[in-house]
């Protein structure tokens, strides 16, 4: 536990059941094939693992995610060059002092819809969201050692094998 109480966060610990149909097994030998050809070295180093090194860890994404369903407040900084071309700008055309500070406001405070990385935040977000959770699950399964059973999307190869042993 934390000073404030509450239980360690991990991306593993949030997890839990995603909101799509899934197994809490090992990597299949599909799964195993595709971890060899996009990101070999979690084979063979347990650094780079979501479980055993579930800490300071989180997955950037080559091209952000757009989610409808996934909101976040961003605070953009106006800089002062941008500043000087604005107020020349309301200047020109005489936009009163009070509509100048609706737009800065407006500016400053944005809302976005875009999943840049996987780490706690976006994490709780994508296990409740059907649009998300494959794509976490996707790259959970990438980023954990091949013998861990996490949740991993459904496979029904595997599935097939344990039912007729």
């Amino acid at each position: 536990m934390d000073e404030e109480g509450s239980f360690d966060e991990t991306i593993i610990n949030i997890i839990g059941c995603p909101a799509i149909k899934h197994d809490h097994r090992p990597a299949s030998k599909r799964e195993i094939g595709i971890i060899e050809k996009i990101n070999p070295e979690i084979l063979n180093s347990y650094t780079n693992c979501l479980y055993c090194n579930p800490y300071d860890r989180h997955i950037i994404f080559k091209k952000p995610l757009y989610c409808p369903y996934y909101t976040k407040r961003i605070k953009i900084e106006i800089s002062p060059k941008l500043f000087n071309i604005l107020e020349c700008g309301f200047d020109k055309f005489f936009i009163p002092v009070e509509l100048r500070l609706i737009i800065y406001e407006y500016y400053q405070n944005q809302i976005t819809h875009t999943i840049k990385e996987i780490n706690i935040e976006t994490t709780k977000h994508m296990v409740k969201c059907k649009l998300c959770a494959e794509i976490l699950l996707d790259n959970i399964t990438l980023n954990t050692c091949i013998v861990h059973s996490v949740p991993r999307n459904y496979c029904i190869e595997f599935n097939k094998l344990n039912l007729t042993n």
